[in-house]
């Protein structure tokens, strides 16, 4: 009897506090992927959704891959759906403020993710410090080579990050511009951030200016990858400084065989956990931790910024690997074992 009086009294409380007996619903947080082809992209995904499981929130994702019109149905459709929170890394910063002005006006909070979104009033931005990438790329660049043909290969123009990247490039090497010290021959954004579209782009400018170009300035390690198809064509992989950015397994493994020269490593982990605890606190009510604001022509949105680092063929073991990154055997995976460095 004792037994029975108290299973109605927690019924009844739970009615009370407007919760079924059966599980509470999860919060549903919508996740607005620009992509899925990008490596890094996928790793960031996977760790926010595990989170998920833990903090107690219902993950809906969806990946556009590059469509800003699909990313527009998708996020429509999530409003629609009524989550309490849209995460967006956008695929285009102009026309993603549509699902930004829906969401606002349906009172859902919109954190944006890793690309700065144009024309609207996001509530919080994550992501890294890019306006220090372009130039951590550009300033390896000159170190390594102060004097020559600089080819500049960037990423999406639709992308902000494409775009701050490249005004990084300029600040860095303007001086060396104007003295004649370097020379840019080529500066070419690339769709989509499509290594096919870089691939074309280096072989044109290999072309025009008789194979003398000393650096290919890249933005990523997937338009790396298309500079470097187009230097082996010409036996130059190896011999011409390349960059690149995301520290994606290829590309690390690039780098320890000789035919790329660096990349800026983003943690994905770092990310994660990042994206994790600004949905968390938002969901409880809080107010998540910021440490800037960033200017998108509209508000100054409250930021939370994490560092990049340079990884190159001499650091690897001191970053990728020490963090636990990746594994020794993996990154390696191309060099004979008696070349592998010592732990």
């Amino acid at each position: 009897m004792k037994k029975a009086l108290l299973l109605s009294f927690g019924v009844t409380m739970l009615c009370a506090l407007g919760i079924s007996s059966a599980t509470a619903e999860k919060p549903k947080v919508g996740m607005l992927w620009d992509t899925t082809h990008a490596e890094r992209r996928v790793t960031i995904a996977n760790l926010m959704q595990d989170r998920a499981k833990i903090d107690g929130w219902e993950p809906l994702f969806q990946s556009a891959n590059n469509d800003d019109k699909l990313q527009i149905t998708q996020g429509e459709a999530m409003i629609s759906k009524g989550v309490k929170l849209l995460v967006i890394s956008p695929v285009n910063m102009d026309t993603a403020s549509v699902i930004v002005n829906d969401a606002e006006n349906a009172g859902i909070k919109v954190v944006d993710f890793d690309r700065l979104l144009k024309n609207c009033k996001p509530d919080i931005f994550i992501g890294f410090d890019n306006d220090s990438i372009g130039d951590a790329i550009a300033g390896w660049a000159v170190k390594m080579v102060p004097k020559g043909n600089y080819a500049l290969i960037c990423g999406d123009p639709a992308d902000n990050n494409a775009v701050v990247y490249r005004e990084g490039y300029y600040r860095v090497l303007k001086p060396y511009v104007d003295r004649g010290d370097i020379k840019i021959v080529v500066d070419q954004y690339c769709a989509a951030w499509d290594g096919a579209v870089a691939l074309k782009i280096a072989e044109q400018a290999l072309t025009q200016n008789n194979n003398n170009i000393q650096v290919f300035l890249s933005q990523y390690d997937g338009l790396s990858n298309g500079c470097i198809q187009a230097l082996q064509e010409q036996n130059l992989a190896g011999k011409v400084v390349v960059t690149g950015q995301d520290a994606e397994l290829p590309a690390l493994q690039r780098i320890v065989g000789g035919t790329q020269s660096m990349t800026i490593w983003k943690s994905s982990e770092e990310m994660a956990k990042l994206g994790a605890d600004t949905i968390k606190a938002m969901l409880e009510g809080k107010t998540p931790p910021t440490n800037t604001k960033l200017n998108n022509g509209i508000i100054d949105i409250p930021a939370y910024l994490l560092s990049v680092k340079v990884v190159e063929k001499r650091n690897m073991m001191q970053t990728i690997i020490a963090a636990g990154a990746r594994k020794i055997e993996d990154v390696y995976a191309n060099v004979p074992k008696d070349q592998w460095p010592k732990k």
